[in-house]
């Protein structure tokens, strides 16, 4: 038996066709043909069908991904404006869903974290020698 389903279908069909003219020979199988042709005509339809929903379901896809690029534009652009017109740390911002923008000044620099038990600090890289003119 074929492995693929295209293979498999072929296979039906072909008999399916080539007994026609000589179901009168074999009329014991008539019933077995009929039902085997209509189920090819059955996979012939659910193979269209399936077709057309693939079809439906990647311009769906295709629409949900652009109207997602627009969003996502659109909702920049909105947030930067209402951060001009209430201020990049005003509180309004956080009753909106929005995170206001950091407080002036430095960023405290993150301290190394202490070595784990049992284990030595290794020390820091020594510096690389200068040049000499010679």
């Amino acid at each position: 038996m074929p492995d693929t389903l295209a293979e498999r279908l072929t296979a039906w069909r072909t008999l399916a066709e080539g007994l026609k003219p000589r179901l009168e020979e074999v009329a014991f199988i008539k019933a077995d043909h009929a039902e085997l042709a209509g189920f090819v005509q059955q996979i012939d339809g659910l193979m269209t069908e399936a077709d057309v929903h693939e079809g439906r379901f990647r311009e769906a896809v295709r629409q949900r991904l652009v109207t997602e690029e627009r969003a996502g534009e659109l909702y920049g652009r909105m947030v930067a404006r209402l951060k001009g017109t209430y201020g990049k740390r005003a509180n309004v911002l956080h009753e909106l869903g929005l995170r206001p923008d950091g407080l002036p000044g430095r960023r405290k620099e993150e301290e190394p974290a202490p070595p784990a038990p049992g284990t030595t600090p290794t020390p820091p890289p020594a510096p690389a020698p200068e040049p000499t003119a010679d």
